[in-house]
């Protein structure tokens, strides 16, 4: 017995869509296909697959359906958060128990730091960032536990002459847009910390929000993880250090990008 398959690459967007609906029953028909398999990752405008398109490439006689990293993207798929201490960590389980999608929640192992702000934790609110110091000169958009380290940063630059808003992102999908908007807005550049490859991490979300927001990019610098080099053992904080993710590399970064700017 013959089983004749049919596979399409990768469907992007509204384009793609349309020839697939138009060209794909004359295709089955033609040629005697048997199982259709397209790539729909990037099928909404690019970022992933909803509910409503899986739906219509059923109906246009796609039979299996494989994804990619780019679904991601998409909160309907799953939410990215990262805490910034002890109290942040119960309250975006609390979140992740309430919503009816899946969640991942970014934590190191390592000790808990001391809270980043006095007083009780705020809760966790879907997409929402929280500002954790003001500051005018300078942006940091810190992500889970860089955010300990960016505060120290701050301290540090106002010695610099230099006053640096710090900014609990939380959030890595969905992305606060708002956030975004202010810190470019502002004037000053933007420093984007993770404890991440800079490749697929909030840096590169944000990015992406910016230009989406048509805010110019050219003030952003992404501060990451090494994307391909080999970061040699040894202690978290010997590792941070070496990747200019603690304190001090905060402070040299950002005051760097002051002055050149």
């Amino acid at each position: 017995m013959t089983v004749n398959l049919l596979c399409i690459g990768d469907v992007v967007g509204r384009p793609g869509r349309t020839v697939v609906a138009n060209a794909l029953p004359h295709l089955v028909k033609r040629h005697d296909i048997h199982c259709v398999i397209a790539n729909v990752e990037n099928a909404a405008n690019g970022s992933g697959l909803t509910e409503a398109l899986y739906k219509k490439f059923l109906n246009y006689g796609v039979n299996l359906m494989t994804l990619g990293d780019h679904i991601y993207r998409r909160a309907e798929i799953m939410v990215l958060m990262a805490p910034g201490d002890g109290g942040e960590i119960i309250e975006s389980l609390r979140l992740a128990l309430a919503l009816d999608v899946p969640s991942a929640i970014r934590y190191p192992r390592d000790s808990v730091p001391a809270p980043l702000i006095n007083g009780k934790t705020r809760p966790f609110e879907l997409g929402k960032s929280l500002t954790l110091r003001a500051g005018r000169d300078a942006t940091i958009l810190a992500y889970g536990s860089s955010c300990i380290h960016a505060l120290e940063a701050a301290r540090y630059l106002v010695e610099d002459g230099i006053e640096t808003c710090v900014v609990n992102a939380r959030f890595a999908k969905p992305v606060d847009e708002e956030m975004v908007r202010a810190a470019f807005e502002r004037g000053g550049p933007v420093i984007t910390a993770e404890e991440h490859s800079p490749y697929g991490g909030i840096g590169t979300a944000i990015l992406e929000t910016a230009q989406k927001l048509q805010l110019p990019t050219q003030r952003l610098t992404r501060l990451a993880l090494p994307g391909d080099e080999f970061v040699a053992h040894g202690s978290r904080a010997h590792q941070l250090a070496q990747c200019g993710l603690d304190a001090k590399g905060m402070r040299r970064i950002t005051r760097s990008c002051k002055v050149g700017r």
